[in-house]
């Protein structure tokens, strides 16, 4: 058994070939399209930055430090576990659930 309790084997999978029908959409996210919506409970923006670049603290990359008015901060590191691996689903579903509040709520 592996970490989690997982059957492991040492067998090298045959992988079958399949087509993918996903069906993309168009999500339209250029700072006009932002902007226009500030202030819209429709739209949520969440900031992946670091907390002190979200904060305008320490700013290595972009031209002018800061962020956009309304956004939320959830650094991408606290979607990893201590190993560096995603955290598992239903852990991140809290989590975010947590920040975005009753904005959680909507079917996207």
């Amino acid at each position: 058994m592996g970490r989690r309790g997982r059957p492991q084997s040492t067998e090298v999978p045959r992988p079958q070939p399949t087509r993918f029908t996903g069906r993309p959409r168009a999500i339209e996210v250029g700072a006009e399209s932002v902007r226009s919506r500030l202030g819209d409970i429709a739209m949520l923006l969440v900031d992946a930055r670091a907390p002190d670049r979200y904060r305008g603290m320490n700013e290595t990359i972009d031209p002018v430090a800061g962020r956009i008015p309304g956004a939320k901060n959830r650094y991408f590191r606290d979607n990893l576990d201590a190993s560096g691996r995603f955290k598992q689903p239903e852990v991140l579903k809290a989590e975010f659930g947590a920040l975005l509040g009753a904005a959680s709520q909507r079917k996207w």
